[in-house]
């Protein structure tokens, strides 16, 4: 039996993994991203399920997903990569897990995948019909530099639904910071 912890290091939440006694026995994920949420644990396959934001470099950052990892800290694999974010429902067997996904300008959609990641069925997908038809849009991503000309900052825009080009509109903003300790 193991126990599994996570901990802020630097800027990371990590995962390590400790025995019944309370000794550490290894730091399980390392690396440049956030570990979020720890979501499960397969003792017999000897894996960690947690979900993490900024994984893979080429996503925004703030989309949350499920990966499984070795407790030796090797084989870190996405389970449910894409361009989104998600939330996770694990199965108490850790045989499943349902993702929920959307982004701010796609539908929502739910589906059904086993622990290794492949899609068993898709479950639902949101009816926004009468949202449209009343008028709404999505609002539009965007991605830009920040004053160092490095760092990328990600943002949506929504904009009025009757929204006309010529006429000039108040600018609410609202910043978000994922610097968890």
């Amino acid at each position: 039996t193991h126990c599994i912890s996570s901990a802020a290091s630097d800027v990371y939440k990590r995962q390590y993994l400790y025995d019944t006694d309370g000794n550490l026995k290894r730091q399980v994920t390392n690396g440049p991203f956030h570990v979020d949420v720890f979501q499960g644990i397969n003792e017999k396959k000897r894996e960690v399920y947690f979900t993490a934001n900024g994984i893979d470099k080429n996503q925004d950052p703030y989309y949350a997903h499920l990966y499984k990892i070795n407790l030796n800290g090797t084989a870190l694999k996405s389970l449910n990569p894409g361009d989104y974010n998600t939330s996770i429902n694990l199965s108490d067997s850790n045989q499943y897990f349902v993702s929920n996904y959307s982004r701010v300008n796609t539908i929502p959609k739910s589906e059904l995948r086993d622990a290794s990641g492949k899609l068993v069925m898709e479950l639902e997908e949101a009816d926004l019909s009468q949202l449209f038809a009343a008028g709404y849009k999505f609002p539009e991503a965007f991605k830009a530099k920040a004053a160092d000309g490095i760092t990328d900052i990600y943002g949506v825009i929504y904009k009025p639904y009757d929204f006309d080009s010529i006429k000039k509109y108040p600018l609410i903003e609202y910043v978000l910071s994922l610097i968890h300790i």
